[in-house]
């Protein structure tokens, strides 16, 4: 099918504005074009590679895309580069074909609970066919009693967030704001909307009664994870209707690694990536344990004070006992929850 070309405005000393008709005043203004191929999606829709404190529970992941718009500088999916930078594949026919599975899986009496939507990608980077996409989808999920998770870094339609508001109980959406500062996100993130305008977009899904939880992710040393900032991003959730939030810090995997020293200037890459090398200068996937243990300590009497909580994702946090990340039906509830030490 037919290509077609979305412009990112990257402004310097601010975040991004998806809309190409808008600039930065003051500012200088590039323009980065991101191709959108439109194409037949050859494996399942519905995958099966989902956090390890779902597995089993009869939970999937969905994806409208494969590569995400926004390119963010951590990322570990963009990281294994499936797909070519600056580029995202647009399934077409995922509707389609989302609801031959559902059927499928329903006439095998297979157990099917949730779906985690945009599990790898987002699906709400300024496309109105990927938008229309998205509902179609959540809505066929909905249609057949199953609940779906909704992580966003972006802003989610009026008509999407019509269908979630139908059925409040089924669904949740996780939002993430990792950072206050602007340098971080024009050196991390510069294609994500701006704070403000996904602080408005968060209050909006609590204003219709669809639930919600935060996420503070990935929090990096000494660029995001000070006691200070971590505390303004909590209190700009509470404002916005937030109670329960996610923490959690970057995960420095090889691939990683390699993303970050070609997208973040090399001072920044390098005393970044001295955290975590250890004391024989190998590449460590996670921080020191003690160090995130006390952060994580102070982040949660820090959510406390604030009449809130913060949960510590478990999969990220393989060496310590932390949460499920996840809000999970009641009826996923009753299944024993991994705690890991």
């Amino acid at each position: 099918m037919v290509d077609e070309s979305l412009l990112f405005w990257l402004c310097n000393g601010s975040a991004p504005i998806i809309d190409s008709k808008r600039a930065c005043a003051g500012r200088k203004v590039i323009s980065v074009q991101i191709q959108v191929q439109k194409k037949k999606r050859k494996s399942r829709a519905l995958g099966t590679g989902v956090p390890q404190c779902l597995a089993r529970m009869g939970v999937y992941s969905l994806n409208v895309v494969s590569g995400c718009a926004y390119e963010c500088a951590y990322c570990k999916f963009r990281a294994r580069k499936q797909t070519p930078a600056d580029s995202v594949v647009l399934y077409t026919e995922l509707p389609e074909q989302l609801e031959e599975e559902v059927e499928g899986l329903k006439r095998r009496g297979t157990e099917f609970r949730m779906v985690l939507f945009n599990s790898a990608s987002d699906a709400f980077f300024g496309n109105a066919q990927a938008n229309e996409i998205a509902a179609r989808c959540i809505q066929t999920l909905l249609d057949n009693d199953i609940h779906v998770s909704v992580a966003t870094k972006g802003l989610i339609p009026p008509d999407v967030l019509d269908i979630l508001a139908n059925r409040p109980h089924r669904v949740i959406v996780s939002c993430n704001l990792a950072a206050v500062s602007e340098s971080f996100q024009r050196n991390f993130e510069p294609r994500v909307p701006p704070l403000a305008q996904r602080l408005a977009a968060i209050k909006a899904v609590g204003a219709r009664g669809v639930p919600l939880r935060g996420r503070i992710e990935p929090l990096m040393p000494m660029e995001n994870d000070s006691r200070e900032q971590v505390e303004r991003l909590l209190s700009m959730y509470r404002d916005a209707g937030v109670r329960e939030v996610v923490v959690s810090y970057l995960q420095m995997t090889p691939e990683v690694a390699t993303r970050m020293r070609d997208r973040v200037n090399r001072v920044q890459a390098s005393m970044l990536g001295h955290w975590y090398k250890s004391s024989e200068g190998r590449l460590e996937r996670l921080l020191d344990r003690k160090y995130r243990r006390r952060k994580y300590e102070e982040f949660k009497e820090s959510a406390d004070r604030l009449g809130m909580r913060a949960l510590i994702c478990a999969c990220r946090n393989a060496d310590m006992y932390s949460d499920r990340c996840f809000i999970v039906p009641p009826r996923l509830e009753s299944l024993p929850k991994k705690k890991l030490l």
